[in-house]
C-alpha cells in the first residue's frame, strides 16, 4: 500500500475521506520575518556660470521636464517560482540533496516568499544505519538532528545531520497551493487533476480508499486524492482488497515530495 510515504499533515486534508493515511511527521515551530527595503534614485543638477559670455549663435534652453508626482506602480508578485527552482526528485532548483540549510534555507525562501515555519527535532535511538527513532518509537528518520523549514507557499524542507551545527538538506514536502506556486519540471502543482496530467503521472497500484499513490515522469513521489470512485476498497464478499478505477478528471494532486523526511510508522493502510 506504500504506507511509508504519507505525511501527517495530510491528516486533516483527508479527514472527509472513508478513512485517513498518514505516514510523514514533522514538528512546528517558530517563524521568522523578513523585511525590505526600496532604493530611491536621486538626481544632481549643475549650475550653469553667469559670468561666462554666450556666444554670438546661442541656443535657446531646453524648457525642462517636470519630475512626476506619483510613484511608478509596483511590479505584481511573480505566480510562480523561478525556473531554476523546480520541484525535482534530487532536491529543489540549484538546490540538491545534501547541501548545507545555511546555503538552502536563504535560496528557498528567496524563491518561495520567506520562512513561515522553523523547527527542529532529535532521534536519539539508533535502530540501524542511518536510521533513528524519537523516544516514543513511532517516527523515524535517516540521522539524529532534524530541522524542517516551512515557507509562505506551505513548501517545506527537512534537514538532517549528526549534530545541530551540520545539518543537509534531504527531502522536501509540499500539500497546499500558494503562491508563489512551486511546481515539477512538467509543469505539475498541486490541485491539478490527474486528467491534465496523464502522461506525466504513472499511478501507482492500491490506495487507501479515495486516496492513491503515484510517481511524476521526474521520479517525484504523489499522493492523489479522487472524489470520484475510489482507488481501492475492501470487498466483504472477497475479504480481499480491490483496485478501482477512478475517472482522472476527479483525481486532484494532494501531495508531493522527494528525499527522506520523517516517518510516522504506524499507518492506517
Amino acid at each position: 500500500m506504500n504506507a511509508r510515504h504519507r505525511t501527517l499533515l495530510l491528516l486533516p486534508a483527508l479527514a472527509g475521506l472513508a478513512v485517513a493515511c498518514s505516514s510523514e511527521a514533522s514538528v512546528g515551530g517558530g517563524s521568522t520575518s523578513s523585511t525590505s527595503s526600496v532604493a530611491v534614485d536621486s538626481t544632481s543638477t549643475t549650475a550653469v556660470d553667469s559670468s561666462t559670455s554666450a556666444p554670438s549663435s546661442s541656443v535657446e534652453p531646453t524648457a525642462s521636464t517636470a519630475v512626476p508626482t506619483t510613484a511608478p506602480a509596483p511590479t505584481a508578485a511573480p505566480t510562480t517560482a523561478p525556473a531554476s527552482a523546480f520541484l525535482l526528485s534530487t532536491g529543489i532548483g540549484t538546490a540538491a540533496f545534501g547541501d548545507t540549510d545555511d546555503v538552502v534555507v536563504p535560496y528557498l525562501s528567496g524563491a518561495f516568499g520567506g520562512i513561515a515555519t522553523d523547527s527542529s527535532a532529535t532521534f536519539p535511538v539508533n535502530v540501524g544505519v542511518d536510521q533513528w527513532q524519537n523516544a516514543d518509537g513511532d517516527l523515524e528518520y535517516t540521522a539524529q538532528y532534524q530541522r524542517t523549514v516551512c515557507f509562505s507557499n506551505a513548501l517545506c524542507a527537512s534537514f538532517g545531520g549528526p549534530s545541530t551545527a551540520d545539518l543537509r538538506f534531504t527531502g522536501w514536502w509540499i500539500d497546499e497551493a500558494r503562491a508563489p506556486f512551486a511546481e515539477t519540471t512538467e509543469g505539475i502543482r498541486i490541485g491539478d487533476t490527474w486528467a491534465s496530467h496523464l502522461g506525466d503521472i504513472a499511478r501507482r497500484a492500491g490506495g487507501c480508499y479515495s486516496y492513491g499513490y503515484g510517481d511524476t515522469a521526474g521520479g517525484i513521489f504523489l499522493g492523489m486524492s479522487s472524489s470520484g470512485e475510489m482507488f481501492n476498497y475492501y470487498d466483504d464478499s472477497t475479504s480481499t482488497w480491490l483496485d478501482g478505477n477512478p475517472d482522472p478528471a476527479l483525481v486532484t494532486v494532494a501531495y508531493m515530495e522527494a528525499g527522506d523526511l520523517v516517518r510516522f510508522l504506524y499507518d492506517d493502510c
